[in-house]
């Protein structure tokens, strides 16, 4: 059971997740405002929420792993 809002959120950290994954140029902020969220306070708090990590320790990690 998720709101409408929820769901767009989890869609919007998603699609974030495979643009940091990616050996992209863009920076945290870039791929924040790439993926729908007009904040980067809100998509940090968000996407730790969901992930348990910063969004710049999912780019550490998930480049680590490639």
């Amino acid at each position: 059971n998720k709101t409408f809002f929820q769901f767009v959120i989890e869609l919007r950290i998603e699609h974030a997740c495979q643009l940091l994954a990616q050996q992209s140029p863009m920076s945290v902020n870039e791929i924040a405002y790439q993926s729908g969220f007009k904040s980067i306070t809100h998509f940090n708090r968000k996407f730790k929420l969901l992930k348990g990590v910063t969004p710049s320790s999912y780019v550490k990690g998930a480049r680590s792993r490639q």
